[in-house]
């Protein structure tokens, strides 16, 4: 499935990288993602990695020698200062992401933000706002719609002579047991002023399938229903139905519990099942559906992770 071309290169919103340009990246943050992003640029070519911040000089240090950067700062502000970087990638803690994505604007810097972008929808309003007025690019890092799978899957389920016929529904989840891994009470992911809670860690991915199939306007209807933890006042687990004319959504998350991890895209002439984990899926299957109940085809699509 090497053919699979990135919806930016179709619309011709992106050149596809040959090496022959070179963008500069400063990394805003020395965390876990910070650390996977710098891994991945890696392999892009012309990615260039020039200084890190931190908060402290040690983290930064210590990044910046593991990763061999030439740079490294204790003050987010000495990052957005420096001349020889074009974009910033932004994986702080997700409270702070409002104040790192405008610092990084106003300094005349491209921002990729980990998602969540913001705590809530006017964190996002301002950041877009600002990049829109300062004619610069600024993206949620939601990983997901970059995996070849699911560009293969946007190919089949667009335009008239979609794979899987009329839509009629998706259903999409993400959850896993948090306290396997997570010290609770203590981890930012129960920690509210940090931004913690089942929906900005994990219900950001199956909502993020819901623009992707139905498009970016608004449900003409939309139930949610959830449970909150009253100690450490975060919610723990959720789910959301939609409604598009007579087309569902229905997608869950949770922090209690592991689910399939799995997205379906229900269509009249068949279905497209995107595999665990669908957050960042190499394979899905779609059945072709024909004459009777539960005659359908299997066919299997895979894409390895590159060597």
């Amino acid at each position: 499935e090497s053919s699979v071309v990135p919806l930016d290169i179709r619309l011709k919103l992106t050149a596809p990288l040959d090496g022959s340009t070179s963008l500069r990246w400063g990394i805003c943050g020395a965390g876990r993602v910070c650390n996977d992003w710098v891994q991945a640029l890696k392999a892009v070519p012309g990615a260039l990695v020039s200084c890190v911040a931190a908060r402290s000089l040690e983290r930064a240090e210590a990044f910046a020698k593991r990763h061999n950067i030439p740079s490294c700062f204790d003050s987010y502000e000495a990052l957005a200062e420096q001349v020889d970087v074009d974009i910033i990638y932004i994986g702080t803690v997700q409270s702070e992401h409002l104040a790192h994505a405008m610092l990084a604007l106003r300094a005349g810097k491209h921002v990729l933000v980990e998602k969540p972008a913001g705590l809530n929808c006017h964190e996002l309003e301002k950041m877009v706002n600002l990049a829109r007025e300062r004619s610069l690019f600024f993206q949620v890092g939601m990983w997901t719609r970059f995996f070849p799978a699911v560009e293969r899957v946007r190919e089949l389920i667009s335009g008239d002579a979609a794979a899987t016929g009329t839509l009629v529904a998706l259903h999409s989840d993400f959850g896993f047991n948090s306290f396997e891994q997570e010290d609770y009470p203590g981890s930012p992911m129960y920690n509210r002023a940090l931004g913690g809670g089942a929906l900005l860690y994990v219900g950001v991915y199956p909502i993020s399938m819901i623009p992707f199939v139905f498009g970016s306007r608004d449900p003409d209807q939309l139930v949610a229903i959830g449970s909150y933890d009253k100690t450490v006042q975060v919610d723990m687990n959720g789910a959301i139905s939609v409604r598009y004319a007579d087309k569902l959504g229905i997608i869950s998350y949770s922090l209690t519990g592991e689910t399939a991890e799995e997205t379906t895209i229900v269509g009249s002439e068949g279905r497209i099942v995107i595999h665990t984990p669908a957050h960042c899926p190499l394979s899905f299957t779609m059945l072709r559906k024909f004459q009777g109940r539960g005659n359908v085809v299997p066919e299997r699509f895979e894409f390895p992770l590159p060597q």
